[in-house]
């Protein structure tokens, strides 16, 4: 494994724990929430939280890959941070004074009339959480990961601790004092915008001097972040437009089409081992890519990268599926009947990781409008299939239009990078891990399907250990897994 791959896994492993410690205890939330909530309630929280990571993108526009780019030309960095910062803090309060001032329109838009208060919390968090990701921008430019990590985490606990008062102990302390306490969905909200807040006064130090900041400089930054807003608008779209589906075009045999809602939302939470696997990555490899981009062997790090990404998730995968009689529980079992969609939200997840793998090309060659269109065909495939199959099939169909979508855009845009920006990637390499791997979960299928018990998980598991015996016989890591014995066993006899 080379210097630079090394790098990037240990820069992996950093940023994981602001990735995967936070999301693991959000993903504690979601039992939480589906035994405490009834899943109309819940898909409440799936619809707002949707719109929030469509706005979230559009009031950032592109700015926190900019900074990146333009640092390249700035050994400090203090002026793209600056100009970005500036016009991120701007554009925010004109977001948040603009949408709190139509708060009653848009709740009515949005089928929930009366309730302007929603529009106004996601108003206030998305505004605060897009100057905090400038400056989450800063500490990852100047690779300090662990205060990163740290502050991710605080601001996940924060979060995590209120939604327990909230949910858990206030109604427990007024039900002991003989008082009433009515349980909504408001108090999720609540939790969110208090550790919004919180995290950035943990962030306030690293606001630049307006000095420094240069007019010319934010708009060619404009120029590069607006095509990348637009990618991850179009993006955003093709990920979470199918909750819009299921709430408005399910099959008209739904009584309730929230409650479908919120077991499809449930369900995708199940598959959370392999999102922050994918969070994770996609911290550590945009500076690792923009660093070695020039380098000798750049290119190839880039292959060898992708391969043990593949390798990786599919194991995850399979991990994952295996285990799936346990993981089923971290949901409320009212939520149960959307299990069957985990194994294809797996795979959405997979392909998601490694568009953004082959992604990275047109990042790199400063074209990023090929990369708006290469998500724009993605989304339309998703619009398309979704309005004929959603009102057919429900949110199945969702879940499985969302996989083949992840699949198309991988496949243009390795196709359109091998033309503009050529990687040696060795794909024969990655689809023989896919393969094996999809052989192995046929099996974990149909042992679920026909055996009961204890032995569905055992017999998975034991299909799970076969392909991490072919990938530790592939990658050859014997030697170095030996080694990491050895050492441990030292310390132990010391």
């Amino acid at each position: 494994m080379s210097g630079s791959v090394r790098t990037l896994a240990r820069q992996t492993v950093i940023y994981g724990l602001s990735s995967i410690v936070p999301r693991f205890l959000n993903f504690l939330l979601v039992p939480l929430y589906t035994y405490f909530f009834k899943p109309a309630d819940y898909g409440i929280v799936a619809d707002l939280y949707s719109w929030a990571v469509l706005l979230n993108i559009v009031v950032t526009y592109g700015m926190e890959t900019a900074v990146f780019r333009f640092t390249k030309n700035d050994s400090s960095g203090v002026s793209a941070f600056a100009t970005a910062f500036y016009s991120i803090l701007i554009s925010s309060l004109l977001f948040f004074f603009a949408v709190a001032l139509n708060a009653a329109y848009i709740s009515d838009i949005l089928g929930y009339p009366g309730r302007d208060r929603y529009v106004i919390y996601f108003a206030f968090i998305i505004a605060i959480d897009a100057v905090s990701a400038i400056l989450f921008v800063k500490l990852r430019v100047d690779e300090k990961a662990l205060r990163f990590s740290i502050v991710k985490i605080l601001n996940v606990a924060l979060n995590v601790l209120l939604n327990l008062c909230f949910i858990v102990l206030f109604p427990w302390v007024f039900r002991r004092l003989g008082q009433n306490f009515t349980l909504t969905v408001d108090y999720i909200f609540i939790a969110n915008l208090f550790a919004s807040a919180f995290t950035f006064l943990l962030l306030v130090d690293l606001i630049p001097s307006p000095g420094v900041a240069q007019f010319r400089l934010w708009k060619s930054m404009l120029v590069y972040g607006i095509p990348l807003m637009l990618s991850g608008i179009v993006g955003a779209i093709n990920d979470v437009i199918d909750r819009q589906f299921i709430k408005y075009f399910s099959p008209k045999s739904v009584v309730n089409p929230l409650a479908d809602l919120g077991v499809y939302f449930a369900n995708l939470k199940i598959a959370v081992i392999l999102v922050l696997f994918v969070q994770a990555f996609r911290y550590a490899a945009e500076p690792f890519f923009f660093k070695n981009a020039d380098e000798k062997g750049g290119r190839e790090s880039f292959a060898r990268v992708a391969v043990l990404y593949m390798s990786v998730s599919m194991l995850v995968f399979l991990f994952t599926y295996a285990n799936l009689p346990v993981f089923k529980y971290f949901i409320g079992s009212a939520y149960w009947s959307g299990l069957f969609i985990v194994p294809v939200v797996l795979l959405a997840n997979v392909f998601a990781g490694l568009y953004l793998n082959f992604s990275m090309w047109y990042k790199l060659a400063d074209k990023t409008f090929m990369g708006f269109l290469i998500i724009l065909v993605g989304c339309l495939f998703t619009v398309v299939l979704d309005y004929f199959f959603v009102p057919l099939y429900g949110y199945p169909a969702a879940a499985v239009i969302r996989m083949f979508s992840y699949i198309l855009i991988t496949v243009i845009c390795y196709v359109l990078g091998q033309r503009y920006y050529p990687i040696p990637y060795r794909i024969d390499a990655i689809v023989l891990y896919f393969a094996v791997a999809l052989v192995l979960f046929v099996g974990q299928f149909f042992v679920t399907k026909f055996l009961s018990g204890g032995w569905v998980m055992l017999i998975n598991n034991l299909l799970f250990l076969i392909f991490v015996i072919y990938f530790i016989k592939k990658e050859n890591l014997t030697v170095v897994i030996n080694q990491l014995l050895w050492s441990i066993k030292s310390r132990l006899r010391l």
